[in-house]
């Protein structure tokens, strides 16, 4: 039998969203994409972006116990030392920094540097060696779908498409020997689909697929020399702009928006709704999204959701209140759950297991 979407007369409002779609993929799948998107990063990264870092995370400690007591068990890194000795195991990398398995000193210090009140350039590549710091990278990468510089972003923030990215594996080189750390990270960026065609994961249609690096400079203990650099290495597409499954999206994404809770836990106007404090509250949002949910709650409840009357909507209202899947962090594409929600999926993760 034909897609689902060849059964219903086409709407207006699926029209356009198609029209949004097909214009995205013909704009990511050019070979020029890469190279536009990595000039728009560079135009828009500020002389003084690597020393707003280094100030970032002296400011955090407890990055320090976050990345070596939760990020290094779940993602891909290398310690290359100060003779150029390149060490891949999790517990010798801990050993080195002498922490526990939970990122605590195992002198029973704090995490307030060297002691004397400064963190020091090894203690902010430590603190800077997880996900925080792909956070601007990705707000260079986002912009409105409906905007003019559409066609240099990677992720189109706004309610028609509720696109989303997945860091989908992630790895990162803590270098001593040059005193930086290089994280590279594969996204997935997405759309809400259902449906028989290929292509669709859990409920989401996988447009592009890129990798994305960033490299991150601290300088000297006195802060000289700090830089940043992010740049897009690669970008695939793999379905056309007049696929199945990019029309199957379309017609999904229109069913959406006439759906009375299409809104639900969605953001404001980016121009109006934007975090306090500018850049450095975006990294911390970006962590809370991406690492305080437990993952597998998430997965209960998703099955939970897509086993509930409704299909597709009931599912995405039920996710987006906790994992924000269709929602924004202020226009910058990513969800951010609220600590009533996080305790919401907990319970309802439990409850769903005991069934």
């Amino acid at each position: 039998p034909p897609p689902p979407h060849d059964r219903r007369a086409a709407s207006p409002a699926r029209s356009r969203v198609h029209s949004m779609l097909a214009r995205y993929v013909r704009s990511v799948s050019d070979p020029d994409f890469a190279s536009g998107a990595n000039a728009a990063l560079r135009s828009n990264t500020s002389a003084g972006a690597g020393a707003d870092l280094r100030d970032y995370y002296a400011a955090r400690s407890g990055l320090r116990r976050y990345t070596l007591g939760v990020e290094l068990d779940r993602m891909d890194y290398a310690l290359v030392l100060h003779d150029g000795t390149r060490v891949e195991d999790g517990d010798v990398i801990r050993s080195y920094f002498g922490v526990t398995p939970s990122g605590d000193r195992a002198d029973g210090r704090d995490d307030e540097g060297d002691g004397s009140g400064e963190a020091t350039a090894e203690e902010i590549l430590v603190r800077s060696a997880n996900q925080s710091l792909l956070a601007d990278a990705l707000a260079g990468l986002t912009g409105p779908e409906d905007g003019p510089d559409s066609k240099a972003s990677l992720v189109l923030s706004g309610p028609s498409l509720c696109m989303t990215s997945v860091a989908e594996s992630c790895s990162f080189v803590l270098d001593l020997r040059e005193g930086r750390v290089e994280a590279t990270c594969g996204l997935a960026v997405s759309v809400p689909c259902h449906g028989p065609e290929p292509g669709g994961d859990d409920g989401r249609a996988v447009l592009a697929r890129a990798a994305v690096s960033v490299r991150f400079s601290p300088g000297a203990d006195a802060g000289e020399g700090a830089a940043v650099d992010y740049r897009v290495l690669s970008v695939d597409c793999p379905h056309g702009p007049d696929s199945d499954l990019v029309r199957s999206a379309a017609a999904c994404l229109a069913e959406e928006s006439s759906d009375p809770f299409s809104d639900f836990g969605r953001t404001g106007d980016a121009g109006n709704d934007g975090p306090p404090g500018g850049a450095q509250d975006v990294r911390d949002l970006f962590l809370i999204e991406h690492s305080l949910l437990n993952p597998q709650a998430v997965d209960r409840l998703r099955s939970t959701a897509l086993a509930s009357a409704g299909g597709l909507r009931s599912a995405l209202r039920q996710i987006d209140g906790v994992a924000g899947v269709s929602a924004r962090v202020r226009g910058l594409g990513l969800g951010l759950p609220s600590a009533g929600d996080i305790e919401a999926a907990e319970r309802e993760a439990a409850e769903a297991a005991e069934w």
